[in-house]
C-alpha cells in the first residue's frame, strides 16, 4: 500500500516503541492503509491482521496504548494484541466518529527481550468494522 513500509521497530532512548500503521505488514482480505488519515481501516474479517517486527530492548512489562477511531454504531468488537508470550484482549470503544481519534491505555503485556512479532487482530467475529488504528505504543514499566 502507498505509505506502508514494513520494517523493524527500534525503541527510543527511553525504551518506548511506536508501532505505526506505516511500518506493519498487512494481511487479510479487507484490511487497508487508508489515506488521508494514515490508519489501518476497513478491518472487518477475522483473517485481517497487522504484524510488526519489534526489537524488545529488555524483558519486562510494557504498558500498551492505542491511537484509534471508531464510530458509535460499530464499537464493542473484541480485539487483541498478541505476542509469542500471550495476548492482551480488549473491546474497541467508540471515539464518537471515524474522524475522531483518541489515545488510551488498554492494558499491559509481558515481553521477552529480542526480536519478535507483535500482532493486532480481531478476537472473534467482527460486527461491521473493528477499528481505524493509527498506532500502538509500548512503554516499559518500572521494575
Amino acid at each position: 500500500f502507498p505509505g506502508n513500509t514494513p520494517g523493524r521497530i527500534q525503541p527510543d532512548t527511553a525504551g518506548k516503541l511506536v508501532l505505526s500503521s506505516a511500518n506493519c505488514a498487512i494481511y487479510g482480505k479487507s484490511l487497508v492503509l487508508e489515506q488521508p488519515y494514515g490508519n489501518l481501516g476497513m478491518w472487518r474479517g477475522e483473517d485481517d491482521l497487522a504484524v510488526w517486527q519489534v526489537a524488545i530492548p529488555s524483558a519486562g512489562e510494557y504498558q500498551v496504548s492505542i491511537e484509534w477511531a471508531c464510530e458509535r454504531g460499530t464499537a464493542g468488537n473484541p480485539a487483541q494484541v498478541s505476542t509469542r508470550d500471550g495476548a492482551l484482549r480488549f473491546k474497541v470503544e467508540s471515539t464518537g466518529t471515524w474522524d475522531q481519534y483518541r489515545t488510551a491505555t488498554i492494558g499491559k503485556i509481558r515481553l521477552q527481550a529480542g526480536i519478535q512479532r507483535i500482532r493486532l487482530q480481531p478476537a472473534g467475529p467482527v460486527s461491521q468494522f473493528l477499528i481505524d488504528l493509527r498506532k500502538i505504543i509500548l512503554v516499559p514499566l518500572p521494575r
